[in-house]
């Protein structure tokens, strides 16, 4: 700031600061450390404040990404915009998320039920036959019929008992778990709603923000996008799908407790080639072995026909041709996730690894000259022009 003096009133000499012209000084070597350092201190104590609820606010985040065209056609009807953010979210609470509560009510009771039945069930005979073997050589006398067949029992009920008491205890962690379900839904919704009401300046910000160049932020937001759809509306959706149809399956051919087998066969459709079918081909050979043929074969039909195949109908239609990420990273991305983040992770997880696979694919557009197995197609990048040369000096 600059001194001006003038005369003011009777005669008195009035000093006024007078602003300097705006000239760019380029930061000193200790502007910048201080900058960093101060940069990264409020990161870090952002990240403090923010880390009780970071699961939250993503996945509010994920699910107004996801559902957004729902608030974008609300918005084409409605005037305001915080009216359509409310309808949107009503319309997604009485859609999705009453019947997915419902469904997971259903499902504790079915694991209770399944567990009951495991403490009193009998054997079914081809698994004590199964067996024999194994008992045989752990009996002192393997010709007595009565040792045998007893070593059998005994360990295929202890097997049991195992299976029935771990699921009876894992009831109660999740009734625990409903008081932070509770917190995190409002969290969530209210991510939701802010990210429809200021979606649009929210990219803004993000794309200003990151310090790339405009056409890489692009780049990389479009195909973070095409991951997430991949991943959640493609691999996912598919494998819900194919949870529901075996359990549709499990339900029609007289199987017991068809909710909570549709959704292990929901889990094991993200395994590659086998996945369902470590539920509905077992289901359909005891079904067969204890003497109701017909059904067996019918249940092994239909998981052979629509079960295993539903997701190459699917996949194309959901997805069409945007990115598809390997069944490899879904997978990994579903069991570190849950491992990391807890039941959340079964949705953080591939998020992560779908943003991951954005940046590499950032990477090797921008600064490789060869793509990775995940990505055949290459966007073509302008060739730079050499400068034109000088003349000679005369």
């Amino acid at each position: 700031m600059a001194r001006k003096r003038r005369r003011g009133l009777k005669g008195r000499v009035v000093v006024e600061r007078v602003p300097l012209e705006d000239t760019p000084v380029a930061p000193s070597r200790q502007n910048r450390i201080f900058f960093t350092i101060l940069v990264l201190g409020v990161l870090a104590l952002s990240f403090l404040v923010f880390e009780p609820f970071l699961v939250s606010v993503l996945t509010g985040f994920l699910l107004a990404y996801l559902s957004y065209p729902i608030y974008r056609f609300f918005r084409a009807v409605l005037r305001f915009r915080s009216v359509a953010a409310l309808v949107s979210l009503l319309f997604i609470i009485l859609i999705v998320i009453v019947p997915f509560a419902a469904l997971t009510v259903a499902l504790v009771d079915d694991a209770t039920d399944f567990a009951g039945e495991l403490r009193t069930a009998d054997p079914p005979p081809f698994v004590i036959d199964a067996l024999d073997f194994y008992a045989k050589t752990n009996v002192e006398d393997p010709d007595n019929a009565t040792q045998v067949q007893a070593e059998k029992e005994r360990f295929l009920g202890d097997l049991l008992q195992q299976g029935a008491d771990f699921l009876v205890g894992i009831v109660p962690e999740l009734i625990t778990l409903i008081g932070d379900f509770l917190l995190g839904a409002f969290i969530v919704f209210f991510i939701m709603y802010y990210a429809f009401v200021d979606g649009a300046g929210i990219v803004r910000g993000l794309k200003y923000t990151l310090p790339l160049p405009p056409h890489q932020t692009r780049f990389l937001l479009h195909e973070t996008g095409n991951a997430i759809d991949a991943i959640f509306v493609g691999q996912l959706f598919s494998a819900l799908l194919q949870g529901f149809l075996g359990g549709v399956g499990f339900w029609l051919f007289g199987i017991p407790n068809y909710i909570f087998w549709g959704a292990i066969m929901s889990i094991l459709s993200l395994f590659p080639v086998i996945g369902a079918f470590l539920v509905w081909g077992p289901a359909g050979a005891w079904l067969i072995a204890t003497g109701d043929a017909t059904d067996g074969v019918l249940l092994l039909v239909w998981g052979a026909v629509l079960v295993s195949n539903v997701d190459n109908i699917a996949k194309p239609i959901l997805i069409g041709d945007r990115a598809d990420i390997h069944p490899i990273a879904v997978l990994i991305g579903v069991l570190g996730g849950l491992v990391v983040f807890g039941p959340i992770g079964f949705v953080l997880g591939p998020l992560i690894l779908g943003v991951l696979t954005a940046v590499l694919k950032v990477w090797n557009e921008e600064y490789h000259d060869a793509t990775g197995w995940v990505y055949p197609t290459r966007t073509p990048v302008p060739e730079e022009k050499e400068p034109p040369e000088r003349p000679p000096p005369t």
